[in-house]
């Protein structure tokens, strides 16, 4: 069970809409779903099973990116626990360095609710557990995080978690994020039909 987000974004300054064509597929098993959301900075449609429809000017205003948003306040440096730093692999043509080292859940948990709260009301429910009640679940935990060598971007971050449920069951989260092309300008047009 999980999700999978692909697909080219710039992000606007502030107060604006990223231009963005971003797939969302849902995974059950072998069951998947997917609806792509388009963003060409003024207008968003979204396009689900070869259905495209032009979001409303209301729905639409929630991709803006408020000053002081969502990306400000992920300090994933507050994250790590025990860091060590070597050199990584070559991605998207650049060197990287490689830091390797635990996630500090409970502020990575924090950063989340933040990130959550600012890109709504309602929006942080599903990260509601107390810090102590997430350190106890915790089995285990790791971060990779590959950044240039020269320019320090961001490359890639992995985050895996190991949990144990209430009742004795075990679950394993896994986030990867990779970023390719960084820097690139962004062409974004709107979906036909």
């Amino acid at each position: 069970m999980g999700f999978a987000l692909a697909g080219p974004f710039a992000l606007p300054r502030a107060g604006g809409m990223p231009r963005a064509r971003l797939t969302y597929t849902q995974i059950a098993g072998e069951r998947r779903a997917s609806a792509t959301v388009t963003s060409t900075g003024r207008q968003a449609f979204v396009t689900v099973q070869g259905r495209t429809r032009r979001l409303p000017a209301v729905q639409a205003r929630r991709l803006r990116i408020r000053a002081g948003g969502a990306a400000e306040r992920l300090r994933i440096g507050s994250w790590v626990r025990e860091p060590r730093l070597a050199d990584g692999p070559a991605l998207d043509g650049a060197d990287t360095q490689r830091l390797t080292a635990r996630l500090d859940v409970r502020q990575a948990a924090r950063d989340l609710r933040r990130v959550a709260g600012a890109l709504g009301p309602g929006e942080g429910g599903a990260l509601g557990a107390s810090g102590d009640e997430l350190e106890r679940a915790v089995r285990s935990s790791a971060v990779e995080l590959l950044t240039g060598k020269e320019d320090r971007l961001l490359r890639r971050l992995r985050i895996g978690i190991g949990l144990r449920l209430p009742g004795g069951r075990e679950a394993r989260v896994r986030f990867v994020m990779t970023v390719r092309r960084a820097n690139q300008p962004v062409r974004i047009t709107a979906p036909h039909g």
